[in-house]
This record gives C-alpha cells, structure tokens and sequence, in this order.
C-alpha cells in the first residue's frame, strides 16, 4: 500500500503527530488528544488532512518555523513545562511512568536523518508500519531504553508511552530539495550520509 500524502505540505514540516488507535481498546489515545488541544502546544498544533479525506484533523506539527529550543537535541516531549517543547500532562499530574524530559524527535547531524531518542527510565515504545500489520499488539514493539535509546523514525511510526499512542507521519517526499536545504541551514553543515535527510534508502 503506498503511503498517504498530505494536502498542502509545507517545505518547513517534519513530522506529523496524530491521535493513533490502541490495539486493545480500538479507540484513539484520549491523551493525545489532551496533549493536542493543551494550551502549552498550541504553536506546534495545525489542520492537516490527508489526500482523499473529506474532513481536517488537528495534529503536532514539527516544523522548522517552530524550531525545538535546542535544535542539536531536537523537540523535546514530557511533562516538565520549563524543560520540554511539547508537554505531556503537566507537573502537577501524578504519573510516575512519564518523565520531565521523556524522549526527544531531532536530527541525525551527519545525515539528517530524523531519529527518536529516549530519556526516560521508563523507556518509550515505538513500532515502523515496515514491522507489518498485526492484530497481536506486541508484535514489532521494540523499547527505547537504557543502551538502545535511539531509533529511525520510519514513514509512519507508532510511538507509545504511559497513556500515549501517537502515530508519527511524515509527510513529504524524499527528493524535497527546499527542505533539505532547509535543514541544512539548520544543522549549519551539509550531509555526508544519505542523500535524503527524510528517510534512508529502501533495499
């Protein structure tokens, strides 16, 4: 199945980050609903919809006109307001299971390529569309934890965390010359890994 695009990509965006379906219950995640409509975010939040849908739906955007507060780490997640650049809950919420700065989405520096890195002792789950399409939802699950903290975010991505089940999208096209040159403003250094800085060659 090819992949889904998006109407009116940006040359900015990055990553898309929807409400995902838990397996288990078969319902989209209520917290990332809250996390969408949280004040705290409401910069990083935009109407996307997807080519052939007939409706818009609110998601994060990662977009390099928001940048991270620190573009070497990337968009830091958790529930510490000060430290993060999207929150999860608040401070005020007791969930031992969601740390102040849980895992951050950021660049590779070399490559450009977009990775996923976790922070959190309580690890933070992730599952590629490429693991296959399962009803057994641990099938393909792998932990982000401890030696193995970082991971390719894949076109789509399931990232899971206490109470959080976003699907990761993103949304363009791996010969965008006007991001590449974007990000590599950013990174202040051209590539020398792969030639997209969205994805990594197939095969």
């Amino acid at each position: 199945m090819p992949p889904v695009t998006y109407i009116g990509v940006k040359d900015s965006d990055v990553l898309y980050l929807l409400p995902a379906k838990s397996s288990a219950e078969n319902t989209l995640s209520p917290r990332v609903k809250e996390c969408i409509e949280h004040s705290s975010n409401r910069k990083y939040v935009r109407r996307i919809r997807a080519c052939g849908s007939e409706s818009d739906v609110d998601a994060i955007v990662l977009s390099m006109e928001v940048p991270p507060r620190c573009f070497l780490t990337g968009w830091v997640f958790g529930n510490s307001e000060k430290d993060v650049d999207i929150l999860l809950g608040d401070d005020s919420r007791e969930d031992k299971f969601i740390s102040e700065s849980h895992f951050a989405i950021g660049f590779n520096q070399n490559s450009g390529v977009l990775m996923l890195t976790n922070y959190s002792t309580s690890g933070t789950f992730i599952r590629s569309e490429m693991d296959g399409d399962t009803n057994d939802s641990n099938i393909g699950l792998r932990r982000l934890f401890g030696n193995d903290p970082s991971s390719i975010l894949e076109r789509r991505t399931e990232i899971i965390l206490a109470g959080y089940h976003f699907m990761a999208i993103i949304p363009r096209n791996s010969n965008d010359q006007k991001y590449q040159a974007l990000l590599i403003a950013e990174l202040k250094s051209p590539f020398n890994g792969y030639m997209t800085p969205i994805t990594p060659p197939e095969g």
